[in-house]
């Protein structure tokens, strides 16, 4: 399982890998809010190597295909495509693809059609604002133009989102100074993680940022009014507004929360010596964040309020291949319920008592709040 969204009538959709036929087969599949499916697509693919899914909030649903061969309304793919698909699983579009030596990824889809889509080439990584009029902004490298780096610099869009409005939420480090609209980061003597938010038509609304950042940026989430929770490991220590946090040991994980006017409002250290891997957030600013260890421990889903006080945290699995994780489990947010789907192997309690897989199985739980 590797892709896990959900809709705004309280369904779930599900993106992943059947092999139990002993052939791969990609499949996207919509789940009540009954946990029954309501339909069931199927993709045949002799090498699946990397997925995706991401949904926009009324239903649309984007998938990333990189495959052997793929057959999408009729003609065969052999490189790697995003494509679109509607809410009832019908086939809508190829939205983006390339050649060789290349690929393509959805960063996150609005409702009012904008879509930040990045890629690497053989000219490095980029990132795109797509409007649904067909202009752009680059917030990366240029690759239609060779231009070397565009608004947000070489690598200022890692991770993103949409606020209701359509304004575009953009997560990335800069380890030189950079000028973002009117804003320089990455003047100190490490890195710096920044937050921006841009408007419909690609201009800067606010930039927020922390110096001398250690670590890596893990993913974002963006609630409705572009309220923005950033997750992540370090060392060191880390600041953000008034809240400060400091890794005891070696690497450690961090939440970081800013308003939808870009102001600081949360940090808190990950507990449980875990590092973060996935993020949600509901609408009323509950944050969802699932980590994982570095060895082949259950990983763990935890659910804080919107102040930052953890409301509950519990295990998940974690496959493992070969003694060592393979493959992160996937969050996301219906209504206050937390979603998380994944794949494991062996027993596991999921709360209804042990489940065993059959191999290697996938999995979809709804956590009540």
């Amino acid at each position: 399982m590797t892709g896990v969204a959900t809709g705004p009538d309280g369904t779930v959709s599900v993106f992943g890998i059947d092999t139990l036929a002993g052939s791969y087969r990609y499949f996207l599949e919509r789940l009540n809010e009954s946990g029954e499916t309501d339909w069931l697509a199927a993709f045949a693919d002799p090498t699946p190597i990397s997925q995706e899914l991401v949904a926009s909030p009324g239903g649309t649903l984007y998938v990333h295909f990189l495959p052997g061969a793929v057959l999408l309304g009729g003609q065969l793919f052999k490189n790697p495509v995003i494509a679109e698909f509607a809410s009832d699983g019908a086939y809508v579009r190829i939205v983006d693809g390339c050649g060789q030596d290349c690929n393509v990824y959805t960063q996150a889809a609005s409702d009012t059609g904008s879509l930040l889509l990045s890629g690497t080439s053989e000219l490095g990584s980029y990132t795109y604002l797509f409007l649904s009029d067909g202009t752009y902004t680059a917030l990366s490298r240029d690759t239609f133009t060779s231009t070397a780096h565009g608004l947000l610099g070489s690598s200022g869009c890692q991770f993103a989102g949409f606020a209701s409005n359509g304004d575009a939420v953009c997560a990335g480090t800069a380890d030189s100074p950079l000028s973002v609209g009117t804003v320089i980061v990455g003047n100190g003597p490490s890195p710096t993680l920044f937050l921006t938010r841009l408007s419909v038509s690609g201009e800067i609304v606010w930039v927020a940022s922390i110096e001398n950042f250690t670590g890596t940026l893990s993913g974002i989430a963006v609630g409705p009014d572009g309220t923005t929770v950033a997750i992540g490991t370090f060392s060191g220590a880390l600041s953000w507004g008034r809240s400060s946090v400091a890794a005891s040991a070696g690497t450690a994980g961090f939440i970081a929360v800013a308003r939808g006017d870009g102001a600081p409002r949360w940090a808190r250290l990950v507990n449980d010596g875990l590092l973060p891997q996935g993020v949600a957030m509901d609408d009323d600013g509950d944050v969802a964040v699932v980590a994982r260890g570095s060895d082949c421990a259950p990983s763990k889903v935890a659910l804080y309020d919107p102040d930052g006080s953890r409301r509950w945290a519990r295990d998940v699995p974690t496959w493992c291949v070969g003694g060592r994780p393979y493959e992160r489990p996937v969050v996301a947010m219906r209504g206050h319920d937390v979603v998380i789907g994944g794949t494991f192997t062996d027993t596991f309690d999921f709360g209804d008592g042990p489940a065993s897989a059959i191999g290697t199985d996938g999995f979809v739980i709804d956590l009540a709040p």
